[in-house]
């Protein structure tokens, strides 16, 4: 394949508030080449003759078509071929990767080129000093921004890395050789603990595109652990429930008892099939464990394997829930799962309230849990305030809620001298598949700093179950 060529000066777009380049997605896109007669499986017209036809097959590649595809178009509605080729690619490495993910790199490579027209540079052209260079000037479009406080360092660096990786696909796939480096490298080794305790190194490669990360330190004001988290304290915990009892929402109800009781992220519960409920459980309080992750059908973070710990009584509801004909209209109106893979949680028309990344050429949809985020904000903060609990709270502090109730549940064998703080540490990050003891140990800190009490014995299930009696 030929080198790109370097590119001369673009002139600037005339009207800033028209952006040339526009991000569309198109649905059920369908992969094909063009071939000869003799291979055809379809025709397709030609775009420059209208009535004549050309032979087409299928491309190599595992995946005929795919549910949604990004793609990026030029001021003239033409599709910016060097952008979409690159998102392509993405989609046909990793079939299972994240739609949102993948939509967000589209828009990131789009705001990079709406910069780029603004400034009047060419994407290819990467003659003259650094600071006219094609990525440095995407960097200080963020420059005074992040210092100001208007944006993340972590937004910010999340954009820039998309466009590295662009011109990384570009220099080893389309042999595009730039006049001068588009960035500089450094190399780095960085130590970490590994899921067993293990001290383990591992290779890290930095650009001076990026803007340094500092790590806060929360010092007791929040759990560090998928985002900075403040548990619920039981009074809190209680009015919650109330509330999910008052407004009478059965899924709502089940799907926050989930994740109180268990500590699932909202990826996990929202993707448990009706086949992970374990059949014939006891109303007990027994531990029935439910495996998750890669090799399941159920997601969780960076599709890490997972074994997670649920009450028998849980499953004893959640078995109720199933056989209903609440859960049998939901399950019947749109269904697109085997019944092995049906999903528990359903909206009132069947669709899931969350996709498994491994159903998403399936469904024209990703939805990610977009419905419990709008619960919270509109149904149940309301109704938590009218009870004197004016709580700013979102859906993953219950993970942290769940792993304080489990220090506090332990924290009394470690008085009693039945337990030292190595094995409470070790048993909490079994019990929520932490990855390093050091994200543990942070609810250890937060307790000894807040000196807050948390509870989550046997009493505090009695509790929830006596609450759910009269539901399921």
């Amino acid at each position: 394949m030929p080198s790109i060529a370097q590119k001369k000066y673009r002139p600037r777009v005339s009207d800033e508030n028209v952006p040339p380049y526009k991000l569309v997605r198109i649905y059920s896109f369908r992969l094909f080449k063009r071939c000869s007669e003799a291979d055809a499986k379809d025709w397709i017209l030609c775009p420059e003759q209208e009535t004549a036809k050309y032979p087409i097959t299928c491309l190599e590649h595992s995946v005929e078509t795919l549910g949604s595809q990004p793609v990026i178009l030029n001021a003239d509605g033409s599709i910016w071929k060097d952008g979409t080729l690159f998102l392509l690619r993405h989609s046909l490495d990793d079939s299972e990767k994240d739609p949102e993910t993948l939509l967000a790199m589209g828009r990131h490579l789009t705001d990079f080129m709406n910069t780029l027209a603004i400034e009047g540079r060419h994407y290819l052209d990467f003659s003259g000093y650094r600071f006219e260079r094609p990525t440095y000037l995407y960097k200080e479009k963020f420059n005074l921004p992040v210092k100001k406080g208007e944006i993340s360092v972590g937004t910010a660096n999340l954009k820039i890395r998309s466009v590295i990786k662009f011109y990384e696909h570009l220099m080893q796939y389309r042999k595009f050789l730039p006049a001068n480096m588009p960035w500089k490298e450094k190399h780095s080794f960085v130590s970490y603990e590994d899921s067993l305790g293990y001290l383990r190194t591992k290779h890290i490669t930095h650009t001076d595109l990026t803007f340094p990360m500092i790590k806060p330190n929360p010092t007791g004001r929040y759990i560090a652990d998928g985002g900075r988290l403040i548990p619920l304290t039981k009074t809190e915990q209680i009015v919650l429930l109330e509330s999910l009892i008052e407004l009478d929402n059965p899924e709502m109800l089940l799907i926050f008892i989930v994740a109180l009781v268990t500590g699932m992220r909202i990826q996990t519960i929202l993707t448990l099939r009706t086949s992970t409920i374990a059949a014939g459980a006891a109303d007990s309080f027994d531990l029935i464990p439910i495996r998750a992750g890669r090799g399941t059908l159920v997601d969780t973070k960076h599709d890490k394997p997972q074994t997670i710990l649920m009450p028998s009584w849980l499953h004893y509801k959640l078995t109720i829930y199933i056989k209903s004909n609440r859960y049998r209209n939901r399950s019947s109106t749109f269904e697109k799962s085997s019944s092995e893979a049906k999903y528990i949680f359903l909206s009132q028309t069947g669709l899931p309230y969350y996709i498994s990344k491994r159903d998403r050429q399936k469904f024209e949809s990703s939805e990610k849990g977009s419905f419990i985020r709008h619960f919270i904000k509109k149904n149940l903060k309301p109704v938590m305030a009218t009870r004197g609990c004016n709580l700013n709270f979102s859906f993953h502090d219950l993970r942290a809620t769940f792993g304080m109730n489990l220090v506090e549940e332990r924290r009394e064998l470690v008085n009693q001298g039945r337990m030292n703080l190595m094995q409470l540490v070790d048993y909490v990050r079994r019990r929520m598949n932490h990855s390093t003891s050091a994200i543990t140990q942070g609810y250890l800190d937060f307790r000894e700093d807040s000196k807050i009490l948390y509870e989550a014995n046997e009493q505090y299930h009695k509790y929830i179950l006596d609450m759910c009696k009269d539901i399921y």
